[in-house]
């Protein structure tokens, strides 16, 4: 019997040993599963040939428009006169002008020809792999020539692979999986097909620092059907998951579908594998207590914030695991989101205890905000503070109008630091026993640290992929107690260290099968480690006591978003440039529904940032996108993907009162939506939903 080649990403090596972020039970099976190749000849290099520069094609196409003057043209293309006479004068010399101002046949020949002769190509082999007996794309693309593994011995049911030299070689033994006469009927693959598995290589490839397609635009993939390849791949227990197998090639840890069609061709196989693998008891540790405290106490949104601090500020030492480590560091965002919003819950609660005098507070309603910032800088001379102009993010903002409404409607207000900082800084100058005058005098850096977590408190709400790796989680936590129980000396924390606990890993486990389940396997892994996190935090596994807080919820699901929507944006920037109002016109008319005013109201500044690329807020992304989409929008809109948006929106205007207007089934479905978005702009979702 004739051998048929075999490819092997994993060699030798164990899956536990390749993917340390998914734990196994025992040790993996070996399995060898039949695919149809396809021959692909990519357009991966392309260079311009000019027969005329760029100057002479110019001054051809403005005389071919209408007969113009050597000045008239050396206004127009902003060239010196005497320039643009000496490249007419060689025009006339080759024959493509019959005169300074009209072209020639062989001019306008040459112009014509300009346009086919744009650019030469060239090309680089590659392979595709299909899984015969269904329409499974592998993920791993191989790129230049092909060489089979050295395979010892091979039979209708079982391959052994060789590797290393003879005297020190190791074997593979593995199950083949195929099914029999159901091979791709196809001769070449539609070029969305392979486009498509392009992107989502490249994707993963980026992730693993591996090399990446970049194929030449406009030039079509040639295809080809080649010969039958059997994928070397392996089949692991997940721990804390027995019932469900991963199956990697060495690219991605779990290739999605593939388990499903082992079922159909060898159910027993599972079985096998599954007795296989070493019985590994895992130890609960110890539980959480996730019920949702409610605190009616005084300052009882301090102490919540608090609360849910603690369980994120985590210990680790030298016996942690992979799983530990990972956890603490993702947990200093929500570490630091809390701080913030401790202080400003606590320079509120201050502020109100010590309003701003009747008759400054009309000289603020009178002014503007500019205006504002200049009278609160002179009066905080005369308790010692004289940097202000080095915070302006803290102080230019500042509103006496809406000053004057947080005091009519202080139970119902939820604070940001640009009122309720100023509003203890101005009453503090009026009022000699305000503790905000202790604060000043223990603590000169006050404003420089205010600053550093609220800047890093506005990355982490909005952006998954904000990195922390710089961050002291539990400085800046202990600096936020000593600032709140000056300014609240009458506050009750009773402060406990959370100690990471075997239940972590098993938790963290849980959720990543849960994730992997939603999204798929492959697109989980190609997203960012951020964004991994955030769908973790809110994953479908979760009971309601489990998951975060409404408004929690609801920022980390516009943290996704806005992250997967900058990504997408970034690579269409080079595209023509479209004002606000043209781009909303056409988001309209790409899903035939009138935007909402959370999406209309996205501010210039915002958008243009949009536009030229750079990190910007939900609603501006959303609208740069949208035209920059194809098919995907006919299962955006399937997905009401402006209702979504502007809900997320919405909902996190109304901060800590959104659990008095979201119900945790309405969070629940929004979170199935924004999986369902995800998976469509990352090319992963079939429509079926």
């Amino acid at each position: 019997m004739a051998k048929p080649k075999v490819i092997s990403l994993l060699k030798t090596d164990k899956a536990n040993n390749i993917f340390l972020n998914a734990p196994i039970l025992g040790r993996p099976t070996d399995i060898f599963v039949q695919c149809a190749s396809y021959d692909l000849k990519l357009p991966v290099n392309a260079q311009e040939t000019r027969v005329l520069d760029i100057f002479e094609e110019t001054i051809l196409r403005m005389l071919r428009i209408k007969k113009c003057s050597v000045g008239e043209l050396a206004d127009i293309i902003c060239l010196e006169k005497d320039l643009v006479n000496f490249i007419i004068t060689r025009l006339m010399e080759k024959g493509l002008l019959e005169d300074k101002y009209t072209l020639s046949d062989a001019g306008m020949k040459q112009l014509d020809l300009q346009e086919t002769m744009r650019k030469e190509v060239e090309y680089q082999t590659a392979k595709l792999f299909i899984i015969n007996g269904c329409d499974i794309i592998l993920p791993y693309i191989h790129v230049g020539e092909f060489m089979s593994e050295d395979i010892v011995e091979f039979s209708p049911t079982n391959i052994t692979l060789g590797f290393g030299s003879i005297g020190e070689r190791k074997k593979v033994f593995g199950t083949c999986i195929r099914k029999k006469k159901t091979g791709s009927n196809m001769a070449i693959l539609p070029q969305v097909t392979i486009k498509n598995a392009i992107k989502k290589y490249n994707n993963l490839a980026s992730k693993r620092k591996a090399p990446m397609i970049t194929l030449a635009s406009e030039y079509g993939i040639e295809s080809s059907k080649g010969e039958d390849i059997y994928f070397h791949m392996q089949a692991s227990v997940q721990a804390g998951n027995s019932e469900e197998l991963m199956i990697t090639d060495g690219f991605v840890s779990n290739i999605d579908g593939v388990l499903s069609f082992i079922k159909t061709v060898d159910a027993d196989l599972i079985t096998r594998i599954q007795s296989k693998a070493v019985s590994m008891e895992m130890n609960e540790g110890l539980s959480l207590d996730t019920t949702k405290h409610l605190f009616n106490g005084k300052y009882p949104e301090i102490i919540r914030f608090c609360k849910d601090t603690e369980h994120h500020i985590r210990k680790t030492d030298e016996d942690s695991s992979i799983d530990d480590i990972k956890q603490k560091k993702e947990d200093i965002r929500q570490v630091v989101i809390n701080c913030y919003s401790i202080l400003e819950w606590a320079f509120h609660y201050l502020s109100i205890k010590y309003p701003i005098s009747d008759s400054l507070l009309q000289v603020f309603k009178r002014q503007k905000t500019y205006e504002n910032f200049e009278t609160i800088s002179n009066l905080v001379r005369k308790i010692g503070i004289i940097n202000l102009d080095s915070y302006p993010n803290l102080f230019n903002s500042f509103d006496g109008r809406r000053a004057e409404l947080i005091y009519q409607k202080s139970r119902d207000t939820v604070p940001i630091m640009q009122m309720a900082l100023p509003m203890c800084i101005i009453a503090s100058t009026e009022c000699e026993e305000s503790e905000f005058r202790t604060l000043i005098s223990q603590d000169r850096r006050l404003f420089q640290f205010i600053s550093y977590v609220g800047k890093n408190a506005a990355d982490f709400r909005h952006d998954s992929t904000a990195k922390n790796d710089d961050l002291k989680a539990e400085e800046i936590y202990e600096h936020t107690l000593r600032l709140v129980k000056i300014i609240l000396p009458d506050i009750q924390i009773n402060k406990s260290d959370v100690v990471i606990g075997e239940h972590v890993s098993n938790e963290r486990l849980k959720a990543i099968v849960s994730c992997e389940k939603a999204l798929g396997s492959m697109l989980y892994t190609s997203l960012d480690e951020g964004v991994q996190a955030d769908f973790r935090k809110i994953s479908p596994d979760k009971d309601w006591n489990e998951l975060p807080s409404p408004l929690e919820y609801v920022e980390t699901l516009y943290r996704i978003l806005q992250t997967i929507f900058y990504e997408e944006t970034t690579k269409f920037i080079s595209d023509k440039w479209m004002s606000k109002e043209e781009c909303i016109k056409k988001v309209e008319e790409i899903f035939g529904e009138t935007l909402p005013k959370s999406l209309t109201t996205v501010k210039n500044e915002r958008y243009n940032a949009a536009q030229r690329g750079y990190k910007s807020s939900l609603g501006a992304h959303f609208l740069v996108m949208v035209p920059c989409l194809s098919d995907e929008n006919r299962f955006l809109k399937r997905q009401k993907i402006v209702e979504v948006v502007s809900s997320v929106i919405e909902y996190r205007k109304h901060a800590n009162d959104i659990s008095l207007r979201v119900s945790e089934k309405e969070l629940n479905e929004l979170r199935e939506r924004v999986i369902n978005i995800v998976k469509i702009i990352g090319g992963y979702y079939d429509g079926d939903k």
